[in-house]
């Protein structure tokens, strides 16, 4: 609202400092909140400030499953079952009571986290058991018509068959030509800055990690709505001018010598899988860059042919010694 874009337009003016504020999510069927939201900027800018909006360059998607519970636990009376040890939470599946009960608390969630608990209008991201891997990628609604359950009995069959592993997610419905042409006008608005990676923070939730490629696929390859060169631009330049990244962002004499070397013809995010190698047998969301051939930090080469060297060339940035001051101004 106003008063929030006021408060953060005071912020920055006082800072004298830039401030970009998380989320924006752009496709055709929000493009008059888009346009309310990155209004916040003017608003700003009467008030002495600079306050730019970070835009995800494609769509923003919660992976959710059982073992966690992570957004699931937001539903009535969810956040003690979620908290369960994996062999009850099993359980309670199993049993046709339990399950009931579930289900009926799901169901009795009010106000916009009620969605939650719509479970035929998941997608089946990823299973883990050979009965359901024909059926990954499609809807679980559709699955459950076919095998004349209801959506929730389907759902919880296919997550006892995978220990609690299942990843679900709603659909996608920001792949369109007309929410990708909304999206570059974003990006070449002065109001919005292209980011909003996680860097993998989230572990098993996000994939928003995968950003660059996704971009270079989409905008630029599959619907040539941007040339390469000016995509480059709003993940590398950009930025770090932005952010006051010294000697880095572009090619230049003297400049540090990070550089990506990739096919255009391939680039993007290879699928996104869960691997369970963290401590513990933890698991995170994982994905392979597609059409990468060198990766070179600081001139040394890093990456060759998608494979990780040994060679670690990378340093901390600090502040002051590898940035410089960006004004508000």
């Amino acid at each position: 609202d106003r008063e929030t874009f006021e408060l953060m337009g005071d912020m920055s003016a006082a800072a004298d400092r830039p401030l970009n504020w998380n989320l924006l999510q752009v496709y055709a069927q929000n493009w008059e909140l888009v346009q309310h939201q990155l209004a916040g900027f003017d608003i700003a800018a009467s008030r002495g400030g600079q306050v730019l909006a970070l835009t995800l360059p494609d769509t923003f998607r919660l992976r959710l499953n059982f073992r966690s519970g992570f957004i699931l636990d937001i539903l009535n009376g969810w956040d003690t079952l979620m908290a369960l040890p994996p062999e009850e939470k099993l359980a309670m599946l199993r049993d046709p009571a339990g399950r009931a009960r579930m289900n009926e608390l799901a169901q009795s969630t009010e106000g916009p986290t009620k969605a939650i608990g719509n479970w035929g209008n998941y997608q089946l991201l990823q299973t883990f058991s050979a009965k359901w891997k024909p059926h990954e990628g499609r809807i679980i609604g559709e699955i459950a018509a076919e095998t004349g359950s209801s959506a929730w009995d389907l759902l919880c069959d296919i997550v006892i068959d995978d220990n609690l592993n299942t990843v679900i997610a709603n659909q996608d419905n920001g792949q369109t030509r007309e929410t990708w042409e909304k999206r570059v006008q974003v990006w070449r608005d002065h109001r919005a800055i292209v980011g909003a990676s996680d860097a993998g923070a989230h572990l098993d939730m996000i994939d928003s990690y995968a950003f660059c490629t996704s971009m270079l696929q989409r905008a630029v390859r599959e619907h040539g709505l941007m040339p390469l060169e000016e995509a480059v631009y709003h993940l590398t330049d950009r930025p770090a001018r932005y952010y006051g990244l010294k000697n880095r962002g572009r090619l230049a004499t003297g400049w540090a010598a990070d550089i990506c070397v990739f096919d255009p013809q391939r680039i993007g995010p290879g699928p996104a899988e869960m691997r369970f190698d963290l401590p513990g047998g933890a698991g995170r969301v994982y994905s392979e860059s597609i059409g990468v051939e060198h990766v070179i930090v600081n001139g040394v080469e890093s990456v060759r042919d998608n494979v990780a060297l040994d060679a670690r060339a990378g340093t901390l940035l600090r502040s002051g010694r590898d940035t410089e001051t960006v004004t508000a101004k």
